[in-house]
């Protein structure tokens, strides 16, 4: 019995780290939704703490540009975002990620869904095709008090 609760327990913490690869999106709809430098509107930078939970992009780092927030990957890129408590409690249900171009707007919250640990978000490999890219994710605590960031991302493959 031993053996098997043993065995039991491996399985599990292999399936765990055996995460699957992430594709964020198709190259399809990355032809959809990339973009020029040009294409960027400049993103106002923020001079204070949002009221809502803070969005914590451990890695890759950020960097800001005259663009604003600025993420640049290589893919296949290992991603981890957490999500900490503010004034309340962070609701993750509340989770909304998505791409844009104008007025093309893509929801990516149910390819993230499964990534979800807790109060993060953890990738260990996650695909994206080349380009220059709008992200903006927003989150609320159980208060209802929303935090709403806009992310440029730029691809490059290894």
């Amino acid at each position: 019995m031993l053996v098997t609760l043993l065995m039991c327990c491996r399985t599990s913490a292999a399936q765990e780290s055996a995460q699957e690869e992430l594709l964020l999106f198709t190259p399809l709809e990355a032809d959809e939704l990339r973009q020029t430098k040009d294409d960027w509107d400049l993103i106002p930078h923020t001079r204070s703490l949002p009221d809502g939970p803070l969005i914590r992009i451990e890695f890759p780092q950020i960097k800001n540009s005259d663009y604003g927030p600025t993420i640049n990957i290589v893919s296949p890129a290992k991603i981890l975002i957490i999500f900490e408590e503010n004034h309340a409690p962070v609701n993750m249900d509340s989770l909304q990620i998505y791409a844009k171009k104008g007025w093309i707007k893509k929801s990516l919250t149910a390819r993230i869904k499964p990534y979800i640990e807790g109060n993060s978000i953890k990738v260990d490999k996650m695909k994206v095709p080349n380009g220059n890219f709008t992200f903006n994710i927003s989150i609320a605590d159980q208060a209802g008090t929303e935090t709403f960031t806009t992310y440029r991302m730029i691809v490059t493959k290894s």
